[in-house]
């Protein structure tokens, strides 16, 4: 098996910034202690509560670097508030394709901040101590081993659920969040210069809890106490894979679609160098290669049913070093939660070892959960329906299916994660009723897919190059909202303007999966919207979707709350740029999903969400990777009232 060696010091530096209101970031730190602990790390530094202050941060970052060994690795930690406060010159520097924001931690002490005396520490100010790190590996001739893990958010619209609270807090209310001398600080600094933003560490990962300008949770966990979304998923993810050592690629995969499951509006993401084993400085030639381990003759794949390994999946094993693969393999069977492979073809040279890789190339992704709040009967026959397919499961958690379906006097009925009804009309309890239940959970499914793809990685990865304002269209004005956490009202009309920063023309798609769960394709140029690059006169695609008004679908009740009140309910458009044209409408619901071999990475991420499998990309030889990003607009649709 591939394994990263045990680093000659493993180091951590373990941040819990407990304020205002949050009250499981010092578990946070206690659960991440022993998830490092068991991964060989032996010097570990908690600060928490005083000693979370912005001088006791600083110190334990200047720490770590000034003890960098060849050999080591090291690990920063936070769980705390995040915040985000507009730049003085916000207006003129989003003109620019400017990053418009002050980005910021909140340390302990933050309450106590003060003209000259800011207590914050500002995003610019972590990737700088991120660099030093790295080059102090670099100056030892070291591959630097350098992981940052950051629990916070930078701005919170809304929460899912009555028991998560969101990790930022109204940092525009002086009485919350002291953000004096925040400008002079940056004065200091020189971080009122002309920056388009921060650019990723290319030696370094980086795991976060949501993107910049999205939500984190924390709330009760089934370990007891409340800890953060993402430490707590984090820590189950390394804890399931145990001596499994696999790349950051498939960690951050599994926590994305494990942290979704129960916080929607969350979406943590892992940035840098993907490829590596976790914790390592180790690099596998395919981010998403499984160690393949042989028992008495056999070939398998441990944590296999965590990985969502399943009977029948497809791979090519490669050896690391030799030219080509050595042959395929078939999962054969589940065996005591390894995969069993069947290895055809090899090549007798190169004997299978524990050094093997498997290297998918047509899996089933892990079936969405659905809870089935039915008597035995009903069960049998939903479950064997549900199963059929390639895209639901039958789960025993309600918290984590993306459906329930309950029984009332006329069938069965639909509700959603809030605990709403997501379908107005109940289902027949029979053969045709059934059926129509199960087909639109597999739509539903479809669109939950689509919120959870990736952006591309390595060669395929595109950086955040087209800017997305969103807001809506009042006579002649376009009035902005954010692009995450709005409220609309239904019947209101809407826009999207995409600029593209970059020096090349880029290529765009918007999806709506909406309240209902389904997906639509708002654009009308199937094979993409162009961009025009920075300077041209296609610069900036004003209003991508001119005149579209935010509709309730006739099928989703109106729900209201105890006093009468109309309640909205999630909805989401999916932004998927690219450098090249492809097309993507058959996305949406009703378009035809057969189709050959994927001839791109993202046409075979893609396929997540068509058919629910991934296969290899069918590339031709030499050809440029399609590099391609997915960004989200998160927002609260609310229904006129019911008319009576």
């Amino acid at each position: 098996m591939v394994m990263s060696k045990w680093r000659m010091t493993n180091r951590a530096l373990l941040i819990g910034s407990q304020t205002y209101g949050l009250q499981g970031c010092n578990g946070d730190v206690e659960l991440m202690r022993d998830v490092l602990r068991t991964r060989g790390f032996d010097r570990i530094d908690t600060r928490t509560e005083a000693d979370a202050s912005r001088a006791g941060i600083i110190d334990g970052l200047e720490s770590l670097i000034s003890n960098v060994k060849a050999g080591d690795a090291l690990v920063v930690y936070y769980s705390g508030h995040g915040g985000r406060q507009a730049r003085p010159d916000m207006d003129e520097r989003k003109a620019q394709g400017q990053s418009v924001y002050f980005q910021f931690i909140v340390p302990f002490d933050m309450p106590e901040s003060e003209p000259g005396a800011f207590r914050g520490l500002l995003s610019e100010e972590l990737t700088d101590y991120q660099r030093r790190m790295t080059d102090a590996f670099r100056q030892l001739g070291e591959v630097p081993n350098v992981t940052t893990i950051l629990d916070c958010c930078h701005s919170g619209y809304m929460a899912r659920g009555s028991d998560a609270v969101i990790k930022s807090v109204d940092f525009s209310e002086p009485r919350m969040f002291r953000t004096l001398g925040m400008r002079q600080h940056a004065e200091q600094l020189g971080l009122l210069v002309p920056s388009t933003g921060l650019t990723t560490n290319p030696d370094a990962i980086r795991i976060v809890a949501c993107q910049p300008d999205q939500s984190a949770f924390e709330a009760p966990s089934k370990r007891g106490g409340v800890h953060g979304a993402l430490t707590d998923t984090l820590a189950s993810v390394l804890s399931d894979l145990g001596s499994t050592s696999v790349s950051w690629s498939v960690v951050g995969d599994l926590v994305r679609r494990r942290v979704r499951a129960v916080h929607g509006e969350q979406r943590p993401g892992v940035e840098g160098p993907q490829e590596r084993l976790i914790f390592s400085a180790q690099s596998l030639a395919q981010s998403r290669a499984l160690p393949v381990m042989i028992r008495d003759g056999v070939a398998m794949i441990e944590a296999a049913q965590m990985l969502g390994v399943a009977i029948g999946d497809e791979f090519d094993v490669i050896v690391p070093g030799a030219v080509g693969k050595v042959g395929t393999a078939t999962v054969a069977r589940i065996d005591g939660g390894s995969a069993v492979l069947n290895v055809s073809s090899p090549d007798t040279s190169q004997a299978l070892t524990d050094s093997a890789l498997a290297v998918p190339t047509r899996i089933s992704l892990p079936k969405l959960a659905v809870y089935l709040d039915v008597d035995d009967a009903g069960a049998a026959a939903l479950s064997e329906l549900i199963r059929s397919g390639n895209r639901l499961s039958v789960g025993a958690d309600k918290v984590e299916a993306i459906a329930t379906i309950s029984p009332d006097p006329q069938g069965l009925v639909l509700v959603d994660p809030a605990g709403q009804r997501w379908r107005s009309a109940s289902f027949s309890d029979d053969v045709d009723g059934r059926a129509k239940l199960v087909q639109e959970l597999e739509k539903i499914a479809k669109g939950h897919r689509l919120l959870d793809l990736p952006s591309g990685e390595g060669p395929s990865a595109l950086g955040p190059v087209v800017l997305a304002s969103f807001g809506a269209l009042e006579g002649d004005q376009q009035v902005e909202r954010p692009i995450h956490g709005a409220q609309f009202a239904e019947g209101e009309q809407f826009y999207i303007s995409l600029r593209n920063t970059s020096k090349e023309p880029l290529y765009a798609w918007v999806f709506d999966v909406g309240v209902s769960g389904r997906t639509s394709f708002l654009l009308s140029e199937r094979n993409g919207t162009m961009l025009g690059s920075a300077g041209t006169e296609s610069e900036i695609s004003e209003n991508v979707c001119p005149g579209k008004k935010m509709s309730w679908p006739a099928d989703v009740p109106r729900s209201t709350s105890d006093d009468g009140a109309v309640q909205g309910r999630p909805e989401t458009f999916v932004v998927v740029v690219a450098d090249q044209q492809c097309d993507l409408s058959d996305l949406a619901d009703g378009a035809a999903t057969s189709r050959g071999s994927p001839s791109s990475e993202l046409d075979a991420i893609l396929n997540e969400a068509r058919i629910g499998t991934r296969e290899a990309t069918d590339v031709v030889e030499g050809a440029p990777a399609l590099r391609y990003r997915l960004d989200t607009i998160d927002f609260v649709l609310e229904p006129a009232a019911a008319s009576k």
